[in-house]
């Protein structure tokens, strides 16, 4: 099946897959950002991970003037009072499911804020962890640090179950270069209990602090697993064949 990503900024990302459209976590990050062009006569879906303005903007909503049919799949933390009357919208909450026009979508409970997305569209597989990660910052508690590890780990694990050793086929991962020694943890823990060797691999989480890739190179990341793909510009775009059997 192919497959075509365009990273829009931060943690937005519109895929094509299977004849729908789905769009991750965009915001309006400056006056002059463009939204994403978006088709009306393919089916589209946007999704929000949680309520934070990097990963939600009301903006979105005005794009259903555009396209009547367009459906949204919020965390439930997004406040209700910020989503337009008439919206088709979908709330979800951690540890949820739900199948939209046949697309089959179940979310984690971020260790931040939220939910992260795991997406299956005709066999493929997707997680979008939205704020989901391995957050371990200098100068925190020990066991704050401590708490935010475990319970990303037993995401990790549930992650896991649900793939059921499937491959998973495409992957959203924060990388934040704030986190300073540790921004690739999540990364590293993901390669190692999660992601498949041919998994396709989005960092994010960086706003335009693009040194991480950089770091990534300098610690043998894109020579240790081919998928992991380097964000160079937005609107940057990446044409893929997904395969069912990796």
């Amino acid at each position: 099946m192919e497959c075509k990503i365009q990273y829009l900024f931060h943690s937005g990302f519109l895929v094509h897959l299977g004849g729908r459209c789905l769009v991750f976590d965009y915001f309006k990050d400056s006056p002059g950002s463009r939204p994403p062009a978006l088709d009306p006569r393919t089916p589209t879906y946007v999704f929000s991970s949680h309520r934070h303005h990097d990963h939600f903007d009301p903006s979105i909503f005005q794009w259903r003037l555009q396209h009547p049919g367009l459906a949204y799949v919020l965390s439930d933390d997004i406040p209700p009072e910020d989503i337009p009357a008439g919206a088709r919208t979908h709330r979800l909450g951690p540890h949820q499911s739900l199948e939209l026009d046949g697309i089959l979508i179940r979310t984690l409970r971020s260790n931040d804020e939220g939910v992260a997305f795991l997406v299956e569209i005709s066999g493929i597989l997707l997680y979008f962890a939205g704020d989901l990660n391995w957050w371990h910052w200098e100068g925190e508690a020990e066991a704050w640090n401590r708490d935010m590890a475990e319970r990303y780990k037993r995401e990790m694990a549930l992650l896991g179950s649900h793939l059921a050793g499937r491959p998973l086929h495409l992957a959203f991962l924060p990388v934040d270069p704030r986190l300073g020694p540790a921004y690739d943890w999540n990364l590293k823990y993901f390669l190692a209990h999660v992601a498949d060797a041919g998994t396709h691999i989005f960092p994010m989480h960086f706003g335009e602090d693009t040194r991480i890739f950089h770091w990534l190179e300098r610690g043998g990341h894109f020579q240790a697993h081919p998928g992991l793909h380097a964000l160079l510009h937005r609107e940057e775009e990446f044409h893929i064949h997904l395969n069912w059997d990796m």
